[in-house]
């Protein structure tokens, strides 16, 4: 994985000009080795956190309120909540970023200059930002802390929820839900020895008592503020399943001392606030979601949904997700960015123009640099082009965007959606558990609203 890091950051140097090179290493490293000079300023002056120590830090609400009670949260992204997604997403209402999880194995060791430098990257804008990191080396982890503890991130979570191959290989995340003794001792070890607060993502358990329990066993042992993904840990892939906000809701009744937040099915906007109704939790996080619609915490007119089971008809959504690409790499100019986070923002993003302009579509995916010209500049000039040919369809007139029900419908009409019509109409990507009580009052409000709108529901049957 080293040399992976290595060359995917060779490969991102030898794309750039050799003024864009300068202009990187000049900004690089000023606070903590993490901190980028950008527009705006740099982070040289002691902050806030720099005067915390192990006996004042703050913990569980204290710490919630110096963070401004954040209400909407990005969560914590393999290769995708990145310094300039982040800067991105607080644009659009975002209270409070994580950091991609980083892996202390590779974070600590003495040559892994260039690997921390790819992963963790920060900037004055990077206000109320959490850096995940994952292991099951109490030392390592404790090592990895100080070394970001004056970065200015407010605070150091514990990745306890990655359910991937990966994590069972290297045994952390989701994995550690086998060794309770080795989580709580892995938390404890984190808060008594680093001055910043220590936090945990976490998934349910099959039995509702266990995920109780293991979350008391967290607060207990030094955790400040605790994130639950309300899915088990086999829940994973592109079909997930439904997450268990009762699960979430029990935790946060029973559990007063520290803030609570929720993790799992917020497909649009209304989500957020349903969620916060349903589970009682003091902030939502969302993932997936964010990567299709950076815009979805401000409640956008024309929000894109998530996923590829469907394609949108209307020009005009199309049309502002491409400028909302084209605001990201603007982003990325002034704050260092791999051009395999930028190619994959850009695919999420504009997937549904892409769909209908796959000429671009095969150029950004066959893109490598020429010449004088930096990958990030031709992206730019590839992301415009395709903003043009959108504007083209438009045929100078505006549309009138059309209600919630004739959104759904242009869905179904197009006749190429491989799941259930009640997940398309309330934005679902995966079929879900029908006895859930979520899902019923989703399903009977679903209804209400379309049944005034005739839809081929035949092109759904079995």
């Amino acid at each position: 994985k080293a040399t992976v890091s290595v060359l995917y950051w060779n490969s991102h140097m030898a794309s750039l000009t050799t003024e864009e090179r300068r202009g990187i290493f000049s900004r690089m490293p000023t606070r903590g080795g993490f901190s980028c000079d950008c527009e705006h300023g740099h982070m040289g002056e002691p902050g806030e956190v720099d005067s915390w120590t192990l006996e004042n830090k703050p913990r569980g609400w204290e710490l919630y309120e110096l963070l401004g009670r954040p209400k909407r949260i990005v969560a914590p992204m393999v290769d995708a909540s990145e310094l300039s997604f982040r800067l991105l997403c607080k644009r659009y209402g975002a209270d409070l970023c994580y950091t991609p999880m980083v892996n202390t194995a590779m974070f600590t060791k003495e040559t892994a200059q260039v690997f921390r430098l790819r992963e963790y990257s920060t900037c004055p804008a990077d206000t109320n930002q959490i850096i995940q990191f994952c292991g099951h080396d109490p030392e390592l982890l404790v090592q990895a802390g100080k070394m970001v503890q004056n970065s200015g991130c407010k605070a150091i979570d514990l990745n306890l929820g990655c359910p991937q191959g990966i994590a069972r290989k290297g045994f952390y995340g989701a994995f550690l839900m086998d060794d309770l003794p080795l989580v709580r001792e892995l938390i404890h070890t984190m808060d008594q020895n680093l001055r910043i607060p220590i936090t945990a993502k976490i998934r349910v358990f099959p039995d509702p008592l266990h995920t109780l329990n293991y979350a008391r066993m967290l607060i207990d042992a030094g955790a400040t503020m605790l994130c639950v993904h309300g899915r088990k840990r086999e829940q994973k892939g592109v079909a997930p399943g439904e997450a268990d906000w009762d699960q979430i809701k029990m935790v946060k009744e029973a559990i007063t001392t520290v803030p609570i937040f929720a993790n799992g099915n917020i497909w649009s906007h209304e989500d957020v606030d349903l969620c916060m109704k349903e589970t009682g939790c003091d902030a939502v996080m969302s993932a997936d979601s964010l990567l299709w619609e950076p815009r979805l915490y401000s409640n956008p007119k024309n929000f894109i949904l998530s996923g590829r089971h469907f394609n949108i008809t209307h020009i005009p959504a199309r049309i502002e997700a491409v400028q909302t690409a084209l605001e990201y790499l603007e982003i990325c100019k002034t704050h260092p960015t791999q051009p395999s986070h930028m190619k994959a923002h850009i695919f999420k993003i504009t997937h549904h123009s892409l769909q209908v302009h796959t000429e671009v579509r095969r150029r950004i995916s066959d893109l490598t640099s020429e010449g004088d010209e930096s990958l990030l500049t031709r992206y730019i000039k590839l992301v415009r082009e395709l903003l043009q040919l959108e504007e083209a369809l438009l045929t100078g007139k505006e549309p009138v965007h059309p209600t919630r029900q004739e959104y759904a419908k242009s869905i179904y009409q197009l006749g190429n959606v491989d799941i259930p019509q009640r997940n398309a109409v309330s934005y679902l990507t995966s079929p879900a558990d029908a006895d859930s009580e979520y899902r019923r009052k989703k399903d009977e409000k679903m209804e209400a609203m379309l049944e005034d709108v005739p839809l081929p529901f035949d092109l759904f049957e079995s």
